[in-house]
């Protein structure tokens, strides 16, 4: 499915703010729609210069991506003894304690694997100060602008060209350093010099100053070899967004570095507008746009402040919720459905069984007479298959039933009151039972019957009150002995 949402690429700094729009045309092409850029003077409010930006470009939605200036970052290069993303999120910001100026709680961070060197990992890691960044955040959403994701501008320009190389870009916040290698960035650097990159070197100083430029891009470059054991030689250098970008800064350059010195002065498949190049301004956003819209193919190596997907001011949007709404809605859905469809089949294997059950229940009493439940009365009748018959035999271990009879209403005194409901004497064994008034009364009745010569045990199976009739209910089981 093709994403035909616009993309606005955005650069802030303390002094400016740009803005670049890419559209897709109806080809599933981006082409740019427009861009604008403006400076924070005087009294005017950055919400304010945001706002008018916005209406010059004419920006109606879509994805936003916010660019930062190296002049707002603090840089490091790291290695720790990690792997896991999650470890190294967990530790960096003790590494950093005394790395940074201020406490670290103060501070953003986003870090970007460069390199793996047995078991460590070597890290670039940019930080932000909070002080800054959240209300710059809390002006974009007054302006109904919520940030995708949170580059770093420079950055996003030298990945632009999809090359490895040296890239150096000047603008309104000065000349950064980009080092790519492998598709990798390895290294970045605000360069000391003029503060204004977009400014005009004086006529007599312009050749001093190219100079010096050359200069201070090899000492950067010797500095990340020790500092990182980057080795950058053979690499292009490409310069852009400098005013004075001529034929003979580039030769200057190229004597001075020995690096092979290129011009970058368009980013395909459109060019940057001429006022574009000549401000050196506009390159910024406009390839932040680009970036975004290049991102979507592939994955690519960056410094996101939103990698985690969390919001910086920790509130939801209206197009978040309404998008969680829908995915938690589609997920309600799938599950109601298959719960359904659950059922549906145990209601189905249930029918099965039951089926089963009347069948096998017909089976084993062919006279039985309506099924109501099947387990249950199949259950009973198997209970009083399994009870011995209630007729009394003629002789018992040895003794005529009578005299048995006899001797158990001989032995239980008239003064205890006893109801027997029933009463089973088959070869081994006499079972009593019935009611009687206490539990006393229970003990009583066995203790005479146990003073018979007929009886090698007598005990209480079991005696509990009977709350209804205020009786005691009890079971005696009486093991008879071998007549003599």
């Amino acid at each position: 499915m093709i994403n035909r949402r616009p993309v606005l690429g955005m650069e802030v700094s303390r002094e400016h703010v740009a803005v670049a729009v890419l559209e897709r045309s109806g080809r599933g092409e981006f082409r740019p729609a427009g861009w604008a850029w403006g400076s924070l003077r005087g009294e005017q409010s950055r919400a304010g210069l945001v706002a008018a930006l916005l209406e010059e470009v004419g920006w109606s939605g879509g994805t936003c991506v916010l660019g930062l200036s190296l002049a707002e970052l603090s840089l490091r290069h790291l290695e720790l003894v990690f792997r896991d993303p999650k470890k190294i999120r967990q530790v960096l910001p003790l590494e950093l304690e005394d790395q940074l100026i201020g406490p670290v709680e103060q501070k953003e961070t986003a870090f970007l694997v460069t390199g793996i060197r047995e078991t460590t990992s070597c890290l670039l890691v940019a930080a932000v100060e909070k002080e800054w960044l959240d209300p710059l955040l809390e002006d974009l959403n007054g302006c109904g602008l919520v940030p995708d994701r949170i580059l770093v501008s420079p950055l996003c320009l030298a990945q632009s060209k999809e090359e490895d190389g040296i890239f150096v870009h000047g603008g309104r916040d000065g000349i950064n350093l980009v080092v790519i290698r492998e598709g990798i960035p390895l290294f970045l650097r605000r360069l000391a010099g003029r503060e204004n990159a977009g400014d005009e070197p004086a006529p007599g100083t312009r050749a001093d100053w190219k100079s010096g430029l050359a200069g201070e891009i090899i000492r950067s470059l010797d500095g990340a070899r020790h500092l990182m054991d980057l080795h950058w030689e053979g690499l292009p250098l490409w310069v852009s967004g400098l005013s004075g970008t001529d034929e003979d800064l580039l030769h200057t350059l190229e004597r001075e570095t020995g690096l092979e010195t290129r011009l970058l002065s368009a980013l395909p498949p459109f060019p940057v507008p001429e006022e574009g190049e000549r401000e050196g301004l506009a390159w910024p956003a406009f390839c932040l746009a680009l970036a975004a819209w290049t991102r979507r193919g592939r994955r690519r190596r960056e410094l996101d402040f939103l990698a985690r997907n969390r919001p910086v001011l920790g509130f939801w949007t209206p197009r978040t919720l309404a998008w969680a709404a829908g995915v938690a809605l589609v997920c309600c859905l799938l599950a109601a459905l298959f719960l359904s469809l659950d059922v549906r089949r145990l209601d189905a294997a249930n029918d099965r069984l039951e089926e089963k059950m009347r069948t096998i229940y017909r089976q084993t009493f062919p006279g039985a007479g309506k099924i109501v439940d099947p387990l249950v009365q199949m259950e009973a009748r198997l209970r009083r298959a399994r009870e011995p018959e209630a007729a009394l035999p003629l002789f018992t271990a040895g003794r005529r039933c009578l005299d048995l009879l006899a001797d158990l209403s001989a032995r239980i005194p008239e003064s205890v009151q006893v109801h027997v409901s029933r009463l089973i004497i088959d070869q081994e064994k006499i079972q009593i039972k019935g009611t009687t008034a206490t539990f006393n009364q229970v003990d009583a009745i066995r203790n005479h019957l146990a003073a018979s010569s007929f009886y090698d045990q007598v005990k209480i199976v079991s005696a509990a009150a009977d709350k209804k009739k205020s009786a005691v209910r009890f079971e005696l089981s009486l093991r008879l002995r071998e007549a003599p």
